[in-house]
């Protein structure tokens, strides 16, 4: 969902100078929203994108096409 080039919040065991990421996740209970590392990030070729209805659950959109979390305004 966003990018920071580096970490915006003090980790103590986590290497501050490679991309973070603020990304949904989205399990069998729901999802949720994480700040993560890139290095943590990992491919699975085997997600599917969110359906329209799913995509509307979590997130609203703006007329530029723009997704943001429902609990987050879009600037």
């Amino acid at each position: 969902m966003d990018v920071d080039a580096v970490c915006a919040v003090p980790f103590d065991d986590i290497r501050a100078d490679q991309p973070f990421y603020q990304v949904f996740a989205y399990g069998d209970d729901g999802g949720f929203i994480a700040y993560v590392p890139e290095d943590a990030l990992m491919a699975n070729r085997e997600l599917k994108p969110l359906s329209a209805a799913e995509q509307a659950q979590w997130f609203t959109t703006d007329r530029h096409g723009r997704h943001a979390p429902r609990s987050q305004p879009i600037h």
